[in-house]
């Protein structure tokens, strides 16, 4: 992938919605002004000092793709009426710990 500077990472938040990965890309006074879509809300300013709280260590699981994918089906059900949120969460977690250990993890 290319390294976008802050030119690109200003063109990417302000135009196309997307938070900047790069520390740098932070800087850009773009991100500090207020957003028509949402209100005239500043709404980056909060993206700004949750990051400060990330923890970069931080892993996704090993079958997040997969994960992702059940959120979405289930959710849809959910939006349909054909299931409740606790019962789509359950059957996220279900699909999740199946696929698990179907690749050999050791699931508790």
């Amino acid at each position: 992938m290319a390294y976008l500077g802050n030119q690109e990472n200003t063109i990417l938040a302000v135009k196309g919605g997307m938070y900047p990965a790069l520390k740098s890309g932070l800087q850009s006074d773009e991100l500090s002004k207020p957003f028509a879509f949402l209100g005239k809300q500043a709404s980056n300013l909060v993206f700004r000092q949750a990051q400060r709280r990330v923890d970069p260590s931080f892993q996704w699981g090993p079958t997040m793709t997969q994960v992702y994918r059940d959120f979405s089906d289930q959710f849809g059900l959910v939006a349909t009426g054909q299931l409740t949120l606790p019962q789509a969460i359950d059957a996220v977690q279900a699909s999740t710990v199946e696929s698990m250990k179907k690749q050999g993890f050791n699931v508790k």
